[in-house]
């Protein structure tokens, strides 16, 4: 029963799922960068994540964290702006999943 749930949801097939880039983008970022992830969508074009981040520096820290793992390539930030009243800084990358 749980391997039809997890091929349900795109897992087991051999390829790599949205739980699988999921997991990857949780274990590449550390606990100590704060990251608040808005919206991560994963099709066939790679990874898109959006979120808000304390500084421009941390959005830096993010993308070489994710550089970091052979999991994804071609890392680009494709927007980085601050957020207005809150303070912090919105982002939004993208990403080839190998």
């Amino acid at each position: 029963a749980m391997e039809h749930k997890l091929k349900m949801m795109g897992g087991g097939t051999g390829r790599s799922s949205a739980l699988d880039t999921l997991l990857a983008v949780s274990r590449s970022i550390p606990a100590r960068i704060p990251v608040e992830i808005e919206d991560l969508v994963v099709d066939d074009t790679g990874l898109k994540l959006q979120g808000q981040v304390e500084s421009f520096a941390t959005v830096d820290q993010v993308k070489r964290a994710l550089d970091s793992n052979s999991y994804f390539s071609n890392i680009q930030v494709d927007h980085a702006a601050a957020g207005g009243k809150s303070g912090k800084v919105d982002f939004r990358l993208s990403a080839t999943v190998n």
